[in-house]
């Protein structure tokens, strides 16, 4: 039988203040880990967008020397 929330609630809230700092900062990890894997997802997905412009030459290329080049210029 599966614990319904309203219990697992109710039994964290009995934790000493130590036990539920723990309790929330697990459950608060499991999220950021959560976070993670969705923004690889989308890393993944622009990598692919990217790919696919090159090879279909939709997208301007640029050298490293091209790139800090300009960035120079812009600063000064």
């Amino acid at each position: 039988m599966a614990i319904s929330l309203m219990e697992i609630e109710q039994q964290a809230s009995r934790l000493s203040p130590g036990d539920r700092a723990r309790l929330a900062g697990f459950l608060l990890e499991s999220l950021h880990d959560l976070a993670l894997a969705e923004v690889e997802l989308d890393w993944k997905k622009e990598i692919a967008r990217r790919v696919a412009d090159h090879e279909t030459e939709t997208s301007q290329v640029f050298t490293a020397e091209e790139v800090f080049a300009k960035a120079k210029r812009s600063c000064q």
